[in-house]
């Protein structure tokens, strides 16, 4: 019982940080960056080119070496990424900045995914894993809320270091699981 009190927040977390920048990326990159639609375009197309091309070799490490040597850097590494988003200038740092934040992530979702199915208990897998995808889907849904929100009240930085802290958040919450070897969420 008690490892879902870490569980469950950083699994909150990990979408709401997400969700947070999904109604102000456009906004940003227009406003902001004054960047037209085909270079935000480009922009998206190299982030997620990144990620791509991660995914399936961090995915394949982490069931070699374990969740926590990607999990842990990996957060580090989207959470300093998406709250240096604001500083980067609109040339080429801005395309490092993305592309740090999708390796981060293209390390992180995979071996977060390892470390949940790791914790899952067999006999409830079903229930479990719906517990986990209603807690996620409520960060997808309350992220972008608080994203808008933070936009128009605190400015178009906010959003990004909001993401930044929700992933820093997350980093802490996982470090007492991430080296266990067996965890179960009741």
């Amino acid at each position: 019982a008690g490892i879902g009190r870490i569980v469950y927040p950083a699994m909150f977390l990990q979408t709401f940080a997400i969700g947070l920048l999904s109604p102000v990326v456009t906004l940003y990159v227009r406003e902001v960056l004054g960047w037209s639609a085909a270079m935000f375009t480009y922009l998206l197309l190299f982030g997620g080119g990144v990620a791509l091309v991660l995914l399936p070799i961090a995915g394949r490490l982490a069931d070699r070496a374990g969740a926590a040597p990607f999990l842990l850097p990996g957060a580090a590494a989207a959470a300093a990424a998406t709250a240096y988003f604001p500083y980067a200038g609109p040339g080429a740092e801005i395309f490092v900045a993305v592309a740090a934040a999708a390796a981060g992530y293209a390390l992180l979702i995979p071996s977060w995914k390892l470390q949940l199915s790791q914790i899952v208990p067999g006999e409830r897998r079903g229930s479990a894993w719906g517990a986990f995808l209603a807690v996620e889907g409520t960060g997808f849904v309350l992220g972008p809320v608080a994203g808008g929100w933070l936009w128009e009240h605190a400015g178009p930085g906010a959003p990004f270091f909001a993401s930044g802290a929700a992933l820093a958040a997350f980093l802490a919450l996982v470090v007492p699981i991430s080296f266990r070897k067996r965890v179960v969420v009741r």
